[in-house]
């Protein structure tokens, strides 16, 4: 069997380019982990530190409501009547915004469960891609460099004469 091998410049070319796929993919992996992590933390920790800090806030004013509405129905007169209509209302705003925070917690805790499964089953994911750029990509182009350098030889010795008799 015989082939005519001129040049591997394109394999070396390859060669080069495996390794440099390498290298990207595992910064990219590193970016694309780093990126998760962030998500989750944004998600999980700071949304519900968040609406955990409303909650406090609005069970504060929820606190001062009910103190307006125990003062005003103390000093019940003709005169405060508009008082008493203040304090109710700021009262059942106060309760209002006590339920809306506690939802918002509630959801909060249903989406960073749920947020925990993705970026877990994406974080595994990367592994295998890490495992790619790490070990296959640069095996892969081990090989191609053993093939390179036999192919070398092979077109010097096609290159030179015949040896003789």
């Amino acid at each position: 069997m015989s082939s005519d091998v001129k040049s591997v410049d394109a394999l070396r070319n390859l060669h080069a380019a495996l390794l440099q796929l390498s290298d990207h993919c595992d910064d990219h992996v590193t970016q694309l982990r780093q990126l998760a992590h962030r998500f989750h933390d944004q998600i999980t920790v700071q949304r519900r530190q968040y609406w955990q800090s409303q909650l406090q806030l609005a069970e504060r004013r929820l606190q001062m409501a009910h103190e307006a509405m125990a003062r005003a129905k103390i000093s019940q007169d003709a005169a405060d009547g508009t008082r008493n209509t203040e304090a109710e209302i700021m009262l059942a705003r106060s309760k209002k915004r006590v339920g809306y925070c506690l939802d918002k917690l509630n959801v909060c805790k249903r989406i960073a469960a749920e947020v925990d499964r993705v970026v877990d089953r994406f974080i595994g994911e990367l592994g295998a891609m890490s495992e790619l750029s790490e070990s296959g990509l640069p095996q892969s182009a081990n090989r191609l460099a053993v093939w390179i350098d036999a192919l070398d030889l092979y077109t010097d010795n096609s290159g030179s004469p015949p040896p003789g008799p």
